[in-house]
């Protein structure tokens, strides 16, 4: 594959940021699942991010929860590793997800009409007969993970429809990506990501300081990198008490100690013209995640350099995107 014949979605020039539906949607439809992909498809979503595993008998399939170790729990009630398991043996998906930590209060449970865990072989032959593109995320550090899901992207013409791919957590996922297929661009782990806006509050690369020497991961001639990073959004509070299992009533304390330092990461991140900086000077584009309300849609795609917004509830979006200006 010539790198002339690749051209990301996410290095289009475009009067708003592209709608990209996360894990598939999952505030209203089953996370990452072939019957979220379809109803992404039907809605004409140009992009959806999904989250590619492996089993223990070499299955890709579509997947994503924390903590690894019981990676299988949230959404199946059966605890472990989707790594020890084959993939016949792999248990089915409860009858209906509850919301995710990041979909605002109140959200409603989403059922489950698809209850066997989906392979990626199905996910990219229904890509291939769509106009949807992707973006992938890996979260087990294993190069195979990346070379087979490669094999399977252009097992079905779907290479040069990956807008990029990588892990937010794991550097060496980053570097077998660029080594398998460098033309499809790289998601910057959150350590590179703090490392840019530490770097950028601090003035070191507004001063002109070489930017080579700073973030080496945006040093070669043609970047082909996504500054894809947390937007600190309204339900983002909400996310932290319920992963802490934080009641605020109960707990006031330590409830406005992490509405205190959300707000100091909120400063910290909410750059626009970090994101301006990027896309004119070294072509990187930015990619926001998670958007789940309305001021928060009108916000992300407010801000220049911003090239695409991740949200929950892709139908809710579309409405939300189209009354900003």
């Amino acid at each position: 594959m010539e790198a002339a014949t690749l051209r990301s979605p996410l290095l289009r020039e475009g009067a708003k940021p592209l709608l990209v539906a996360h894990r598939a949607g999952a505030g209203e439809a089953p996370e990452n699942t072939l019957e979220s992909l379809k109803y992404c498809i039907d809605l004409q979503v140009p992009l959806v991010q999904m989250d590619v595993m492996r089993t223990k008998d070499g299955q890709l399939v579509l997947f994503h929860d924390v903590p690894v170790e019981k990676n299988l729990e949230k959404l199946t009630g059966v605890a472990g590793d989707i790594s020890s398991f084959d993939y016949d043996a792999l248990p089915d998906f409860k009858r209906e997800f509850e919301a995710s930590a990041m979909c605002p209060p109140g959200s409603k449970p989403v059922p489950v009409q698809q209850r066997r865990i989906s392979l990626f072989k199905d996910a990219c032959r229904a890509l291939a007969a769509s106009r949807t593109d992707i973006i992938l995320e890996f979260w087990q550090e294993s190069e195979v993970v990346v070379l087979e899901a490669l094999e399977v992207l252009r097992e079905f013409g779907l290479q040069n429809r990956v807008a990029a791919w990588g892990s937010p957590e794991l550097a060496a996922i980053q570097q077998w990506c660029r080594k398998a297929c460098p033309e499809i661009p790289v998601i910057v782990t959150f350590k590179q990501s703090f490392l840019v806006w530490f770097y950028w509050n601090m003035g070191l690369l507004r001063c002109g300081y070489p930017t080579k020497q700073l973030l080496p991961f945006f040093s070669e001639s043609e970047p082909r990198v996504v500054f894809n990073v947390l937007h600190v959004s309204e339900a983002l509070p909400h996310a932290i008490f319920k992963l802490a299992k934080v009641d605020p009533e109960r707990s006031p304390i330590r409830a406005g100690l992490i509405r205190l330092l959300l707000r100091l990461l909120k400063a910290f991140t909410d750059t626009p013209r970090l994101f301006g900086f990027l896309s004119e000077r070294h072509k990187v584009p930015t990619v926001l995640f998670i958007a789940n309300t309305a001021r928060d849609v009108a916000t992300c795609s407010s801000y220049p350099g911003v090239v695409a917004v991740q949200t929950d509830f892709p139908k809710q979006f579309r409405a939300d995107l189209a009354m900003t200006k």
